[in-house]
């Protein structure tokens, strides 16, 4: 399966994405749950970054914090960290965000695609997040 993606007036790669608190079951009712615009972020080696709002309006459990770096060079810093639910097309994956306090923006890291098993394409068509398995049928090596 390919999820197609598209760019934003800013140009970045986006995908929409379902966001989810924890319920007793992923199919719990009572759950809020959102479908949200995701940058991605090849920058970021995480998983999802989600600004503090969300988190507050999914009741999201925050679980502690967790030690940041940022690619422009300034101190390290700390970030809280939250319980999600993430589905992406037909798969859910429960996770540990980082949560921004200072961001209005969710992004996708490569975490994301390598835990949900996704390759990037990249085109002036758009974005594409492709199953691994799609680069074996276009004969892509693996990397060694």
């Amino acid at each position: 399966m390919i999820v197609r993606g598209y760019y934003d007036q800013h140009r970045n790669p986006c995908i929409k994405i379902d966001i989810c608190g924890l319920g007793r079951k992923a199919s719990d009712s009572q759950v809020k749950s959102i479908k949200v615009e995701s940058i991605v972020d090849t920058g970021f080696t995480g998983f999802i970054q989600l600004p503090f709002r969300i988190a507050l309006d999914l009741s999201l459990p925050f679980v502690g914090t967790q030690p940041v770096t940022f690619a422009d060079g300034g101190p390290p810093s700390v970030m809280l960290t939250a319980l999600a639910r993430v589905t992406l097309a037909d798969r859910t994956e429960q996770v540990v965000s980082l949560v921004s306090e200072n961001s209005q923006e969710v992004l996708i890291g490569m975490d994301f695609l390598r835990r949900f098993d996704r390759a990037l394409l990249v085109s002036k068509r758009g974005i594409f997040l492709a199953e691994e398995s799609f680069l074996t049928k276009l004969d892509v090596p693996e990397n060694g």
